[in-house]
């Protein structure tokens, strides 16, 4: 009788134990689980991230490279055009990006300029009724935006560069309120008329095959109005989303100045000024710009000449912020 109790106890002990290890077992595969979730989580937000930071890197590039002042346009000085042109043209990925660039005056009733890269020169052209209705919505100063998704178009206002401006200041009085920068007077519009073909067949889907390989993923773009851009499959849900097309100014390259532009492919790279080779601070911030909000940064970077600043101003023409949206759905 005591061997048969003794017994009981034996295999009871065993059942404990082999509950007690079964229960910390399922712990610690339940939390192995949770952190291979949680991992897996980060990578697809962080791919995500990156997705739509190489795409808008591309836009910006696209867009900020053409910034000039009003004197290329009021003395036809397409030299320095070209030669951004050129500059663009050789370091991007896509050179089809772009379709077609136009230039639009302030003053009412002038005819609008379009780019011709065969004669290397703006010419006056007849304005389309898409072109018209486009050139209708950035006009106005109330609701103009710098991305015009549905038009695949993005509008880069050129300032009035007559007066060289030589420091920057932004002053705040005691009172609590936004900052107000004045702007120079707005001399016109380059409009950039994005080729869809190119950045639906080709961009996005490239960025989709670098950080989306073998559909271990549902990719999808769609716009403000929920429609879809781009999608690799059907998606419902989502496991990570990030904004697109946002044109606030990161790892710009752009000309220092007019008296720099160069003739040669050679000289033409060393006069640019790329920020990954100098030391810059960057100030990014919304404010009032001459009572009205909008988006600026302003740039102070210090090339080789010691102590010598140089002031980049970049202004975007509106805060529509970034118009599509990349969902990731596993």
């Amino acid at each position: 009788m005591k061997r048969s109790w003794f017994s009981f106890l034996i295999v009871g002990g065993v059942l404990v134990l082999l509950t007690l290890f079964l229960g910390l077992q399922y712990k610690w595969l339940s939390e192995v689980s949770d952190a291979e979730r949680e991992r897996m989580q980060k990578r697809v937000e962080t791919d995500a991230g990156r997705f739509a930071e190489d795409f808008d890197r591309e836009m910006q590039a696209a867009y900020y490279n053409f910034q000039t002042g009003a004197r290329v346009w009021k003395n036809s000085e397409w030299e320095e055009f070209n030669a951004r042109y050129d500059f663009w043209k050789e370091r991007t990925t896509y050179p089809e990006l772009i379709r077609d660039i136009y230039f639009f005056t302030k003053e009412g009733g002038g005819t609008p300029l379009k780019y011709d890269p065969a004669k290397r020169a703006f010419e006056p052209v007849e304005v389309s009724p898409d072109l018209e209705d486009l050139h209708r919505r950035f006009v106005d100063e109330e609701n103009t935006r710098t991305v015009y998704d549905d038009e695949f178009a993005m509008v880069l206002p050129i300032y009035d560069d007559e007066k060289r401006i030589e420091r920057l200041v932004i002053k705040r009085d005691e009172h609590p309120g936004p900052a107000v920068m004045h702007m120079p007077e707005k001399f016109g519009w380059l409009v950039i008329r994005l080729d869809e073909p190119t950045v639906k067949d080709r961009v996005l889907p490239d960025l989709a095959a670098k950080y989306f390989p073998e559909n271990d993923y549902k990719v999808a773009v769609v716009n403000t109005s929920d429609a879809t851009e781009f999608s690799t499959q059907q998606i419902t849900g989502e496991d990570a989303t990030a904004k697109m097309f946002n044109m606030s100014p990161e790892n710009l390259f752009f000309f220092r100045n007019r008296g720099e532009i160069p003739k040669t492919v050679e000289e033409r790279r060393s006069g640019v000024v790329i920020d990954q080779r100098i030391e810059s601070h960057t100030y990014s911030r919304t404010e009032s710009i001459n009572g009205k909000a909008a988006s600026f940064d302003i740039q102070l970077q210090q090339p080789g000449e010691k102590g010598k600043l140089r002031t980049a101003m970049i202004a975007t023409s509106g805060a529509n912020g970034a118009p599509w949206t990349l969902r990731v759905a596993g």
